[in-house]
């Protein structure tokens, strides 16, 4: 059964229009589908700054993967930048991260990274210096003759970050980019973020670390089991995800009022202690069971 999908925004004002959007795959030994995407509504504003974050499993990859035109949906509705994804005018616009590194390990990272650029518009010795220049920036100049085999786990993290901004494209899509990355990777995305933003850019970033979003995204949406069940502020999700209860066992309420009082003038509100990755888990365990805040226009099963 579904319910009415709320009008779809004008293409100049967002980035993402996603309506109802589904995507299912064939696995197993008889090769039966399975759903992972179960009708999902998304929306991100022309040069906002988006998270996706959700459990392991939800859906969260597969949907950058439509978003970047890779795989195409099942049904739903998806438009890209005013467009569809899988064109070439719109793909050569989007830069796309994925969490691990697709590119061929027996090829030399310059040259890999030349062969993209190249095949998103630029051309001889454009391609080449922009190629040098990228992979200098992200600290792997000097090993730019080197294969993507021979290259560590966050170098290989940066390479696949420093591939998603090469052309500076208009939505850059970042699935995990923190995993794998050390702290001189982490500083130059920063920078790459903090520049993207400024010309315009939008960006949508999808994590399962609640660090990686809190500290950028306006709005965070929360995935489970292939829905969108949570659309809102960072600031409300970040309350919900780091609140602490203090519980207080065998004493007396002069003693909990003091504890109080002295809370208090710390400007602390403590309720209970547990860290935020375990307040997240509550919170998704709370949104699968409930689908309380699942937007309009998500369709569900049965």
């Amino acid at each position: 059964m579904s319910t009415e999908s709320a009008p779809l925004p004008g293409p100049q004002a967002v980035a993402i229009l996603a309506r109802g959007l589904k995507r299912s795959y064939r696995s197993g030994f008889l090769l039966a589908r399975r759903a992972v995407l179960r009708g999902v509504d998304l929306d991100l504003a022309a040069g906002a700054v988006g998270g996706l974050i959700g459990p392991n499993g939800s859906g969260k990859s597969t949907l950058l993967r439509l978003l970047a035109g890779v795989d195409p949906a099942d049904g739903g509705e998806l438009s890209v930048l005013g467009g569809d994804p899988r064109t070439a005018a719109v793909r050569t616009r989007i830069g796309y991260a994925t969490e691990g590194c697709p590119f061929p390990d027996e090829l030399p990272a310059r040259v890999v990274l030349e062969l993209l650029l190249r095949m998103r518009g630029l051309h001889g010795g454009e391609a080449r210096s922009r190629a040098l220049r990228l992979l200098d920036r992200a600290g792997l100049g000097a090993d730019a003759k080197r294969s993507l085999g021979q290259f560590s786990s966050g170098m290989r993290r940066r390479f696949v970050l420093a591939q998603a901004f090469a052309t500076d494209p208009h939505l850059v899509l970042l699935d995990e980019p923190s995993v794998g990355l050390d702290a001189e990777g982490a500083e130059v995305l920063e920078q790459w973020l903090d520049e993207a933003h400024a010309r315009g850019a939008a960006a949508l970033i999808c994590s399962h670390r609640p660090d990686d979003l809190f500290g950028r995204c306006e709005r965070v949406s929360v995935m489970i089991e292939g829905r969108v069940v949570l659309n809102e502020s960072a600031r409300a999700l970040a309350e919900r995800a780091t609140r602490v209860e203090l519980e207080i066992e065998g004493a007396g309420s002069q003693d909990l009022d003091a504890a109080r009082r002295e809370l208090e003038a710390r400007g602390a509100v403590v309720r209970a202690t547990r860290p935020a990755a375990a307040a997240l888990d509550a919170l998704y365990r709370s949104l699968g069971s409930t689908g309380r805040g699942a937007p309009a226009g998500v369709e569900r099963d049965g």
